[in-house]
Protein backbone atom coordinates (compact mmCIF):
# COMPACT_ATOMS: atom_id res chain seq x y z
CA UNK A 1 0.00 0.00 0.00
CA UNK A 2 1.50 3.12 -0.76
CA UNK A 3 1.56 6.41 1.25
CA UNK A 4 0.00 9.71 -0.02
CA UNK A 5 2.29 12.28 -0.27
CA UNK A 6 1.52 15.78 0.56
CA UNK A 7 3.76 18.01 -2.06
CA UNK A 8 6.17 20.13 -0.08
CA UNK A 9 5.24 23.36 -2.23
CA UNK A 10 1.90 23.29 -0.75
CA UNK A 11 2.99 22.76 2.25
CA UNK A 12 4.96 25.63 2.17
CA UNK A 13 3.03 27.87 0.83
CA UNK A 14 0.41 26.96 3.45
CA UNK A 15 2.53 27.60 6.06
CA UNK A 16 3.64 31.24 4.18
CA UNK A 17 0.06 31.96 3.83
CA UNK A 18 -0.53 31.40 7.30
CA UNK A 19 2.39 33.58 8.33
CA UNK A 20 1.37 36.55 6.50
CA UNK A 21 -2.35 36.06 7.59
CA UNK A 22 -0.90 36.10 11.15
CA UNK A 23 1.39 39.30 10.59
CA UNK A 24 -1.15 41.29 8.74
CA UNK A 25 -3.34 40.62 11.74
CA UNK A 26 -1.35 41.80 14.58
CA UNK A 27 -0.36 45.22 12.31
CA UNK A 28 -4.03 45.95 11.80
CA UNK A 29 -5.49 48.58 14.01
CA UNK A 30 -7.85 47.11 16.69
CA UNK A 31 -10.72 48.63 18.57
CA UNK A 32 -8.47 48.62 21.64
CA UNK A 33 -5.99 50.98 19.81
CA UNK A 34 -8.42 52.66 17.50
CA UNK A 35 -9.97 55.84 18.53
CA UNK A 36 -12.92 57.20 16.34
CA UNK A 37 -12.90 60.99 16.91
CA UNK A 38 -16.67 61.21 16.98
CA UNK A 39 -16.55 58.79 19.28
CA UNK A 40 -15.40 61.79 21.72
CA UNK A 41 -17.64 64.20 20.38
CA UNK A 42 -16.31 65.86 17.43
CA UNK A 43 -18.56 67.19 15.06
CA UNK A 44 -17.96 67.15 11.20
CA UNK A 45 -19.55 69.96 10.19
CA UNK A 46 -17.34 72.54 9.42
CA UNK A 47 -18.21 75.02 12.05
CA UNK A 48 -17.30 73.26 15.48
CA UNK A 49 -13.76 73.85 16.91
CA UNK A 50 -12.65 70.34 17.17
CA UNK A 51 -9.06 70.66 18.72
CA UNK A 52 -9.36 69.67 22.36
CA UNK A 53 -11.45 66.51 21.42
CA UNK A 54 -8.96 65.53 18.96
CA UNK A 55 -6.01 66.02 20.95
CA UNK A 56 -7.89 64.45 23.61
CA UNK A 57 -7.88 61.39 21.37
CA UNK A 58 -3.97 61.60 20.23
CA UNK A 59 -3.03 61.75 23.98
CA UNK A 60 -4.56 58.93 24.77
CA UNK A 61 -3.81 56.88 22.35
CA UNK A 62 -0.56 57.86 23.01
CA UNK A 63 -0.58 57.35 26.64
CA UNK A 64 -1.78 53.58 26.19
CA UNK A 65 1.06 52.56 24.60
CA UNK A 66 0.22 53.79 20.75
CA UNK A 67 -2.59 53.51 18.28
CA UNK A 68 -4.26 55.26 15.60
CA UNK A 69 -7.01 58.21 15.83
CA UNK A 70 -9.81 57.49 13.08
CA UNK A 71 -11.03 60.90 11.62
CA UNK A 72 -14.17 59.42 9.70
CA UNK A 73 -15.71 61.64 6.66
CA UNK A 74 -16.91 65.27 7.14
CA UNK A 75 -14.78 68.40 7.75
CA UNK A 76 -13.60 68.43 11.19
CA UNK A 77 -12.04 72.25 11.86
CA UNK A 78 -9.23 72.45 14.36
CA UNK A 79 -6.31 74.27 15.09
CA UNK A 80 -3.06 73.18 16.20
CA UNK A 81 -3.04 69.48 16.75
CA UNK A 82 0.47 67.64 18.79
CA UNK A 83 1.35 64.21 17.17
CA UNK A 84 3.17 62.12 19.99
CA UNK A 85 5.11 59.01 19.69
CA UNK A 86 3.41 55.48 18.31
CA UNK A 87 0.29 57.84 17.45
CA UNK A 88 -1.24 57.40 13.58
CA UNK A 89 -3.26 60.25 12.72
CA UNK A 90 -5.59 58.34 10.01
CA UNK A 91 -7.85 60.37 7.60
CA UNK A 92 -10.72 58.29 6.13
CA UNK A 93 -11.95 58.67 2.20
CA UNK A 94 -14.34 61.61 2.41
CA UNK A 95 -12.79 63.29 5.52
CA UNK A 96 -10.87 66.86 5.82
CA UNK A 97 -9.29 68.01 8.95
CA UNK A 98 -10.18 72.08 8.04
CA UNK A 99 -7.10 74.19 9.57
CA UNK A 100 -9.25 77.30 11.79
CA UNK A 101 -8.27 80.74 10.66
CA UNK A 102 -7.93 81.91 13.92
CA UNK A 103 -4.31 83.09 15.16
CA UNK A 104 -5.12 82.37 18.56
CA UNK A 105 -5.90 78.56 17.73
CA UNK A 106 -2.22 77.94 16.71
CA UNK A 107 0.49 78.63 19.52
CA UNK A 108 3.79 80.30 19.10
CA UNK A 109 6.35 77.75 18.36
CA UNK A 110 8.68 77.41 21.45
CA UNK A 111 12.12 78.65 20.04
CA UNK A 112 13.88 77.44 23.31
CA UNK A 113 12.59 74.04 21.68
CA UNK A 114 14.17 74.61 18.17
CA UNK A 115 17.26 76.14 19.45
CA UNK A 116 19.57 75.58 16.97
CA UNK A 117 17.84 73.90 14.26
CA UNK A 118 16.51 75.34 11.21
CA UNK A 119 13.26 76.93 11.28
CA UNK A 120 11.52 79.77 10.28
CA UNK A 121 9.99 80.85 13.86
CA UNK A 122 6.24 81.77 14.11
CA UNK A 123 3.37 79.82 14.81
CA UNK A 124 3.30 76.07 15.45
CA UNK A 125 1.44 74.13 12.50
CA UNK A 126 -1.85 72.40 11.89
CA UNK A 127 -0.36 69.43 13.09
CA UNK A 128 2.97 68.94 14.99
CA UNK A 129 5.00 66.69 16.61
CA UNK A 130 8.74 67.43 18.28
CA UNK A 131 10.94 64.57 18.88
CA UNK A 132 8.25 62.41 18.52
CA UNK A 133 9.09 58.25 16.72
CA UNK A 134 6.76 56.01 15.03
CA UNK A 135 4.35 58.67 13.56
CA UNK A 136 1.83 58.96 10.56
CA UNK A 137 -0.18 60.73 8.96
CA UNK A 138 -2.30 58.20 6.63
CA UNK A 139 -5.59 57.43 4.76
CA UNK A 140 -7.08 59.41 1.50
CA UNK A 141 -8.48 62.19 3.20
CA UNK A 142 -7.34 65.47 3.16
CA UNK A 143 -5.77 68.56 5.35
CA UNK A 144 -7.01 71.63 4.08
CA UNK A 145 -5.12 74.65 6.20
CA UNK A 146 -7.59 76.91 4.16
CA UNK A 147 -4.90 79.70 2.54
CA UNK A 148 -3.26 82.37 3.88
CA UNK A 149 -5.10 84.73 7.34
CA UNK A 150 -5.04 88.19 7.26
CA UNK A 151 -1.77 89.59 8.81
CA UNK A 152 -1.32 91.09 12.65
CA UNK A 153 0.50 93.80 12.66
CA UNK A 154 0.41 94.60 16.48
CA UNK A 155 0.14 92.06 20.00
CA UNK A 156 1.90 89.23 20.90
CA UNK A 157 1.22 87.14 17.61
CA UNK A 158 2.52 89.88 15.46
CA UNK A 159 5.18 88.55 12.76
CA UNK A 160 6.30 88.23 8.88
CA UNK A 161 3.90 84.77 8.84
CA UNK A 162 0.62 85.49 7.07
CA UNK A 163 -0.37 81.68 7.78
CA UNK A 164 0.73 78.38 9.83
CA UNK A 165 2.21 75.57 8.28
CA UNK A 166 -0.14 72.64 7.45
CA UNK A 167 2.60 70.06 8.88
CA UNK A 168 5.95 70.32 11.19
CA UNK A 169 7.83 67.59 13.01
CA UNK A 170 11.10 68.45 14.24
CA UNK A 171 13.85 65.63 15.04
CA UNK A 172 10.94 62.75 14.59
CA UNK A 173 12.20 59.28 13.89
CA UNK A 174 10.54 56.38 11.74
CA UNK A 175 8.06 58.91 10.36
Amino acid sequence: MQQKKHHPNIISIAIGFSIIIFIAALAAPTEANMLNITDLGAKGDGQNLNTEIIQKAIDQCHNDGGGTVMVPAGKFLTGSLELKSNVELHISHGATILGSTNPDDYPMLDMGKVANRMHRGGYTALIHAMEAENIAITGPGAIDGQGAWPRQKEGPKSNDESRTRNILFFSCKKI
